[in-house]
């Protein structure tokens, strides 16, 4: 299952330089909150020029003053997640909480199906506790897009697949 390997990205000149630039920002700070992601998470970073996608302001309004840190790559999945994390995304620091939204870009490049997407999730988040084991995570569900009849069905399947098979152990809390 793709969806649970390690994959980088590295060879891929502006992903490489986000990662470096990102280690950088994780080794001069202490983050409190950290956002995982895709392309999604890194819009909060995007100002404009239309007000529509001006999120830069949000994130300063909402997230900055808690000691945030953005750590959403374009066009990632479970995989290259997985890979950032096991490759110093979680290293040397002490979150309270972890917001992490993933799960999208598992339905496009990649092309998992929600089961095997489902995996993915879940082993991002048995790697995140390990790793942080101190801090709250929310788990957002995959957002619904209108790409394809097959992406919908399988973004409602992973979503179910997490509502019911997830729990609550506690640490982990569903934001669907």
């Amino acid at each position: 299952n793709i969806a649970t390997a390690s994959i980088s990205r590295m060879a891929e000149p502006w992903w490489k330089a986000r990662f470096e630039e990102k280690q950088a920002e994780i080794e001069g700070g202490h983050p409190q909150l950290i956002w995982l992601g895709d392309s999604i998470t890194q819009n909060f970073e995007r100002g404009g020029p239309e007000p529509w996608r001006d999120f830069a302001p949000v994130w300063a309004k909402f997230y900055a003053p808690l000691h945030a840190i953005n750590l959403g790559f374009k066009g990632d999945s479970t995989c290259h997640l997985l890979w950032r994390i096991e490759n110093g995304e979680l290293d040397h620091i002490r979150p309270k909480v972890i917001v992490l939204l993933i799960g999208a870009n598992n339905f496009g490049h990649i092309h998992t199906d929600a089961a095997q997407t489902f995996d993915g999730i879940v082993k991002v988040l048995d790697v995140i506790h390990a790793r942080q084991p101190q801090a709250q995570v929310v788990l957002i569900h995959v957002l619904p897009s209108i790409r394809s009849t097959w992406v919908s069905a399988n973004t409602e399947a992973v979503n179910r697949l997490m509502s019911q098979r997830l729990g609550s152990p506690g640490w982990v809390h569903q934001v669907d």
